[in-house]
């Protein structure tokens, strides 16, 4: 095993930015308010889905997953984000 630096974690896509130290606290608070502006029952399943998956088999994972799934398409926040997308598009 060795240390990866991040501009190398990046180009093998295990991380998707590398941030200099001196930002890193400010791009950390800036993407934290992204998310918590974006679909906040689609945080929490990915959240769950995540957990069940480090102590979990594959096929319980991916049957967890799918239940999760369904449950966020049938939330009022994914019936507002195809109704505001569809609106974008007539």
């Amino acid at each position: 095993p060795r240390p990866v630096p991040a501009d190398e974690c990046v180009a093998l896509g295990l991380a998707t930015e590398a941030v200099p130290d001196a930002d890193l606290d400010a791009r950390a608070e800036e993407v934290a308010r992204e998310l918590a502006a974006g679909p906040t029952a689609a945080l929490v399943a990915t959240r769950r889905a995540l957990a069940f998956a480090a102590t979990h088999d594959l096929p319980s994972t991916l049957a967890h997953e799918g239940a999760l799934v369904a449950g966020v398409a049938r939330g009022a926040e994914h019936r507002a984000a195809v109704e505001a997308f569809l609106t974008r598009r007539r």
